[in-house]
């Protein structure tokens, strides 16, 4: 039995985007940079959501539509920063340098999701051809 290709992506990005989560928890507590669970999560989850939304999107089309691919895959990295930068930046920032840490709280996994997101399409892509 083979697992759905979006399933499989769901499983591997939450599997990475969990150890990353404490890995990165861990880095802010050595550098004297503690921060509420509730302030670097929603980054993780919301991040997890689209690219798992974004991944099963391009699967589906890669079947019929395959010309449009990567104006979908474009188009999905545009909307987590409109996200981002709609949801999460104004309520977290104050200063100048609560702006660098609050975009670095969400760049780290925003590259980790585009980063997977790619190299399983290409993967999966490869396989369909």
């Amino acid at each position: 039995m083979t697992m759905v290709p979006s399933f499989r992506y769901s499983v591997l990005l939450f599997l990475l985007m969990t150890v990353s989560f404490f890995l990165h928890w861990k880095a802010l507590e050595i550098l004297s940079r503690t921060i509420d669970l509730g302030h670097l999560l929603p980054f993780y989850v919301m991040n997890y959501i689209m690219g798992v939304a974004i991944v099963s999107a391009l699967i589906f089309l890669s079947k019929n539509k395959g010309e449009v691919l990567g104006f979908v895959f474009m188009a999905g990295s545009l909307v987590k920063f409109a996200v981002f930068f709609m949801v999460f930046y104004p309520e977290l920032h104050e200063n100048d340098a609560s702006k660098k840490a609050t975009f670095i709280l969400f760049f780290i996994p925003y590259i980790l999701s585009v980063i997977t997101e790619v190299w399983y399409l290409i993967r999966f892509l490869n396989k369909q051809s």
